[in-house]
């Protein structure tokens, strides 16, 4: 009997050790082994290689990768790149199993330079990284302190360290004590120090990622190195233990349009892969299922996966992170254009194609609620279109170019679903020609200046009244044998941001530009006073007629909508003006 109360007592030591052995984990390990330039994110979703994301500023001096940093007895020294924090943009986080009590350690090397800006570097956050932060770590402006703060109210007090040279960070947070601690360690420690060199009251109910801040283009701080666990040692580690290769996706993460059979491997033989499907990062704890390496994972909605791969006697694998991207249907162009630019999508309506250039690898086309141009730098659209083509089930990203939006394709639409279509282009003027975006338009009575014929890739000055710009953008566009008109066009075009400040319009062919004419010339205008006063033509007329005023040869010089009563406009020419007052025109000289 005691013998077997003695057995059954070593088993349940064995389960309590196995236990508080299993309790401690490495949380995450950040090397930063990419190539140096590499931008970590430019996203606000994981991204595939690196795992993180942007929560703030994305677009903005992205953080990139710079030469890596070497502290002697870490495990995380001389190992890849390094993050530049170095500018006033885009703030990222790398998530990593949330945790919610025990004791979390985070260790990381810096190198501050000593001309520096002071704030806060970088922080711990929730799994989510909204805009609640823990335990920041400061810089000061000389780079020979480190802060601590549970707050975005500047410290105190530095814990010093020497500009210029790498110097090992370690946070701890104790959930039952609520305290927070920093540790400076100039030498590697394999053990916890006694005394922390910075302790702070802090309650926090969750700890699941770490954030890289950037906050004025004066801060120089390089972070490397990072590693976050459960126990002094799973974040302090020292080196010695190889590394599990990383697990790979045999479908290419990204946008897909069809059902993705999803198989995962590493190259180190025996390794077992723990996977998750919910976007959390796995670990052999208990977030994660075990991969059978056999078996497909398939995926036939929008879904993260991660995986991570363990071996006996080796560091844990980094986590690669595989994104598939299902398309949000989207109806119309103009829901289209009210997108994020950042999504994947299919446009299922017809739209109908109105010019397309070869040269220039573009495509505009438009539906009833607005007008988008495709761009195919890829040349993905292997299908012959003809103008009046309707086209469906583009798929496609969004691109923001010169203040242009453009659809760029991600496969063939395959062939037209209907053809000879008329589009009306919209009349409009020069003056509110942005209103109608990569859309059909005609501006009537426009004058061109420039001589000879057309000439490829040049700027025209229009006028309308008001001034604006007949660009030939395209190579191909049929009518560079064409002269330039002497006389006032209608001309009709599609309209390109040829920047954020210049918009303009692009005849399509030579019969596009067709001659002006102005109705009403042989009606009277009765109880009506018009005459000429210091440069000005004074008029009677009612309120919101529409007043135009032309030269000898057609071209307008002025148009407003007339108030009730006595209108003054100046005119800047001289000779016959026809004043044309609704349908009613005049003649005066100037």
């Amino acid at each position: 009997m005691r013998k077997i109360t003695s057995f059954k007592t070593c088993i349940l030591i064995i389960i309590l050790m196995t236990g508080f052995i299993n309790a401690s984990a490495q949380l995450l390990v950040e090397d930063f082994n990419y190539s140096v330039g590499t931008v970590l994110t430019a996203t606000a979703t994981a991204d595939p290689t690196s795992g993180w994301l942007s929560h703030s500023g994305n677009g903005t001096a992205n953080i990139d990768v710079t030469s890596g940093l070497s502290f002697s007895g870490y495990a995380g020294s001389g190992i890849g790149g390094a993050a530049n924090l170095d500018n006033n943009g885009q703030d990222i986080n790398k998530p990593f199993t949330a945790q919610t009590s025990g004791v979390v350690y985070t260790a990381f090397i810096i190198q501050a330079a000593a001309l520096n800006n002071s704030s806060y570097f970088l922080h711990l956050g929730p799994a989510v990284m909204g805009s609640t932060f823990f335990s920041r770590v400061w810089i000061n402006a000389t780079g020979t302190g480190v802060g601590f703060t549970n707050t975005s109210t500047a410290p105190t007090t530095f814990a010093a360290i020497s500009a210029g040279i790498p110097t090992l960070i370690v946070l701890k947070h104790n959930f039952t004590t609520h305290t927070s601690k920093l540790f400076v360690l100039n030498s590697y420690a394999s053990t916890e120090p006694a005394t922390a060199d910075i302790t702070i009251a802090e309650t926090i109910t969750e700890i699941g990622s770490i954030g890289l801040r950037q906050y004025n283009a004066g801060q120089k701080i390089i972070v490397d190195g990072i590693r976050v666990g459960t126990s002094w040692s799973d974040a302090c580690a020292a080196p010695g233990a190889p590394k599990v290769s990383t697990p790979t996706f045999s479908a290419t993460p990204g946008n897909v349009i069809t059902s993705q059979s999803v198989t995962l491997s590493t190259t180190t033989a025996g390794a077992s892969i723990y996977y998750t499907t919910d976007g959390t990062t796995p670990d052999n704890l208990s977030n994660g299922t075990l991969y059978d390496g056999v078996t497909p994972l398939m995926v036939n909605s929008t879904e993260t996966i991660k995986a991570i791969a363990y071996y006996n006697g080796m560091d844990a694998s980094s986590v690669a992170v595989g994104v598939y991207t299902f398309p949000t249907e989207i109806l119309t162009i103009s829901a289209l254009r009210a997108a994020s630019q950042t999504g994947f999508y299919k446009v299922t309506g017809e739209a109908i194609l109105t010019y397309q250039s070869t040269a220039g690898k573009v495509k505009y086309i438009q539906d009833a609620t607005g007008g988008i141009v495709i761009y195919d730098g890829n040349s993905k659209i292997t299908t012959a279109f003809t103008i009046g083509d309707g086209i469906k089930n583009i798929y496609c990203t969004l691109s923001m170019y010169n203040g242009m939006l453009e659809l760029i394709p991600f496969s063939d639409p395959g062939v037209a679903t209907s053809s000879a279509n008329l589009v009306t282009p919209v009349i409009v003027t020069l003056a509110n020609l942005a209103n109608y975006p990569s859309q059909l338009v005609t501006v009537k009575n426009v004058t061109i200046t420039g001589t000879g014929n057309f000439v490829a890739s040049t700027a025209y000055v229009i006028n309308d009244g008001t001034a604006g710009v007949l660009r030939t953008a395209y190579t191909d566009l049929p009518y560079f044998t064409s002269a330039v008109p002497t006389s006032a066009q209608d001309i009709t075009g599609v309209v390109l941001n040829n920047s954020l400040t210049e918009v303009d319009l692009v005849p399509r062919t030579a019969s596009d530009l067709v001659a002006s004419t102005i109705t009403g010339l042989n009606q009277v205008i009765p109880d009506a006073r018009i005459y000429v006063s210091n440069g000005n033509v004074i008029l009677t007329a009612t309120v919101n007629q529409s007043i135009e005023i032309y030269n000898s040869v057609g071209q307008k010089l002025n148009y407003r909508l007339a108030v009730e009563g006595i209108n003054r406009i100046p005119v800047n020419a001289k000779g016959v003006i026809l004043v044309k007052i609704g349908n009613r025109v005049s003649k005066v000289i100037m």
